[in-house]
């Protein structure tokens, strides 16, 4: 979606569905920031980390569980 000509968010609709949003939080961190990946320092995914988060306007309370539902969304797409 475009507001006055610049990119404002974006609509995912693969596998779309009811459930927890922070899964779908956990799931973009985990894709978009490459978690785990060796040529990533762990500086650089921290703040790729806190810019999505700020972005999203997660609060404090919910940030404290994004490591077990990150690794809920990695066991997922495991099973799959």
């Amino acid at each position: 979606m475009f507001l006055n000509g610049l990119p404002y968010a974006f609509f995912d609709w693969d596998a779309a569905g009811i459930g927890d949003p922070l899964d779908d939080v956990a799931y973009a961190l985990w894709m978009w920031c490459r978690i785990g990946d060796p040529d990533n320092s762990s500086a650089d995914v921290g703040k790729m980390i806190n810019i999505i988060l700020d972005s999203y306007g997660l609060c404090n309370e919910n940030r404290k569980s994004l490591i077990i539902k990150i690794h809920e969304q990695i066991q997922r797409v495991e099973n799959q």
